[in-house]
């Protein structure tokens, strides 16, 4: 990794809203995109309820999340970067496939 950057934005309330990105920057594209697959299996061995989540509108995207979708994780690809993007919702519903359509805007 030769750089990173990171940002945090909550709802500040009880029932908090989150969304965390990071931007890691790798030497060249491959490495990047082995670090989307280390990082994708290094985050679901260390919490086994995060499941797989398939995401049409990014194919190359590894996306996880919890049963119910409270969570959702995403380890993204993009040239020699790796985004990291990750989403919480204060309520049970499932927001899943709310996310596709919005992921290419």
């Amino acid at each position: 990794m030769v750089a990173g950057v990171a940002s945090v934005r909550t709802s500040g309330i009880r029932d908090t809203k989150r969304l965390i990105n990071v931007v890691l920057r790798f030497p060249t594209d491959d490495l990047a995109r082995r670090a989307t697959t280390d990082f994708d299996k290094a985050f679901r061995d260390h919490d086994p309820k995060q499941k797989p989540v398939p995401l049409a509108e990014v194919p190359d995207a590894h996306v996880d999340g919890q049963d119910g979708g409270k969570a959702l994780t995403a380890f993204t690809a993009h040239g020699p970067y790796l985004i990291v993007s990750n989403l919480g919702f204060p309520t049970t519903t499932d927001r899943s496939a709310q996310i596709g359509p919005r992921a290419r805007r």
